[in-house]
């Protein structure tokens, strides 16, 4: 629905515009596609079913004249079950409901958990010991910093 009407207030825009003015002919269609984590959870929606409903809603978007270029924003699905990192714990704190451990990952990596929790679920992260080998311990809530 978002995409749609995106495509019909640049239609609406374009058509008032003058012959000497540019038209808009690049349209961000966002991402918004959610990650499904597990190694054995199928992608859903997929991304068959995504340009599927997209193809419904603003077939212009598909034409190749109304919007020659058409971006999307995929960066958290095609990157979050493909990537990793690793880093050293330097010090937990203990909070009423979790624990805070802090991390030397780079203050970026996690941007989107900080100012805008509510749009993504956590990410999955294994703690292994310093030989390597998975810690044992029962799960507990951590959050990262």
């Amino acid at each position: 629905q978002g995409a749609a009407a995106a495509v019909g207030l640049a239609d609406a825009i374009n058509a008032v515009r003058g012959a000497e003015q540019p038209k808009i002919d690049c349209i961000d269609v966002g991402g918004g596609l959610p990650v499904s984590w597990g190694r054995d959870v199928p992608q859903s929606p997929t991304f068959q079913e995504y340009s599927s409903a997209l193809h419904e809603a603003a077939p212009a978007l598909f034409d190749g004249e109304s919007f020659p270029r058409v971006i999307t924003e995929f960066g958290a699905i095609l990157n979050c079950k493909m990537a990793f990192f690793a880093s050293i714990v330097e010090v937990t704190k203990q909070t009423d409901d979790s624990v805070i451990a802090m991390v030397s990952a780079g203050s970026d990596l996690f941007m989107r958990q900080c100012y805008a929790p509510h749009m993504r679920g956590p990410h999955p992260v294994r703690a292994y010991s310093a030989s390597g080998l998975p810690k044992e311990a029962p799960l507990t809530r951590h959050d990262i910093a």
